[in-house]
């Protein structure tokens, strides 16, 4: 029995390059391609229940180039309802690209919890999973890489992610929006920094708290562990008197602060491993059965 025989879960869809022309860069076609699999995967992680997942090309179609392509979830039921893997996977992704969209080039860490009148976008805790997404370097790279590609064919007009069954428009970047995909220029008379401090909003898994002394806490990030000193004194004194108590997969919304340093080879910063958690913005156990099946559906 082939791999292909055991998935239980698909979604045909469609990456389409509206173009002038019948044909586009092959390098073009490579990055987006391999954007939309970054995407794909870091949705998954986030948002699905820990089955596999791939995607498969298939025969072009004629037309302005679209390419169909299968997304597919494999193995029996897991936590979610049945097509509700690829629906959140869907929904996490048009978040992405609209929150891309509506930063016009700009870090999300410009963005602030609610109750912040200052920041110029305000958002919820709950929207952590998206801004981690469009924070992560690997998405960002591969979104840069295929943007930058995309602008130098001029024939390109306009990205899109259809539905095959029903047509309707997932995803629709257009040319004037590709320079907000990739990473903001520097100007000539801004210095560019070696090493510098970014600010995320991040949801952080409680891996082992210090809860005496001044230790680094452990938690887990984006399915990796990493080590963070804690900085939120009013926090810190919750924690030593008990009022604050931790369990197995608790979590916390935090204000991050994440040490990167520029690497000449990528033109790009990455992460020395040094964080600091500033803020603690909300304690939680984790999501129930319950919870996440009603988030399933």
């Amino acid at each position: 029995m082939s791999i292909l025989e055991i998935a239980s879960d698909r979604e045909s869809l469609s990456l389409r390059l509206k173009t002038s022309e019948s044909t586009a860069d092959a390098a073009a076609v490579s990055s987006i391609l391999h954007a939309l699999v970054m995407l794909v995967d870091e949705a998954n992680a986030a948002v699905g229940d820990g089955r596999a997942i791939s995607i498969r090309v298939r025969p072009f179609e004629e037309g302005s180039l679209e390419i169909p392509f299968d997304l597919i979830v494999y193995g029996g039921a897991g936590l979610l309802a049945v097509n509700s893997v690829i629906s959140q996977i869907l929904k996490t992704i048009q978040q992405a690209v609209d929150l891309k969209k509506s930063l016009k080039g700009k870090p999300p860490d410009k963005l602030s919890v609610r109750g912040n009148e200052q920041s110029p976008q305000v958002i919820n805790s709950g929207d952590n999973v998206v801004i981690n997404i469009v924070q992560n370097p690997k998405v960002t790279a591969a979104f840069h890489r295929a943007f930058a590609d995309a602008e130098k064919d001029k024939s390109i007009e306009r990205v899109e992610i259809i539905d095959n069954e029903s047509r309707e428009e997932i995803v629709n970047i257009t040319r004037q929006e590709f320079p907000y995909f990739k990473h903001p220029e520097v100007a000539e008379d801004e210095e560019l920094l070696e090493e510098r401090v970014r600010g995320e909003l991040a949801t952080l898994i409680v891996h082992t708290p210090v809860l005496a002394g001044k230790g680094k806490w452990k938690f887990i990030y984006n399915g990796v562990t990493i080590s963070a000193s804690m900085a939120d004194e009013s926090f810190l004194e919750r924690v030593r008197v008990r009022t604050e108590q931790f369990g197995a997969g608790d979590r916390l919304d935090v204000e991050l602060e994440i040490d990167e340093k520029y690497d000449n080879a990528t033109s790009t910063y990455r992460r020395t491993g040094k964080y600091v958690v500033t803020k603690i913005l909300n304690h939680s156990p984790p999501p129930s059965q319950k919870q996440r099946d009603l988030f399933g559906e």
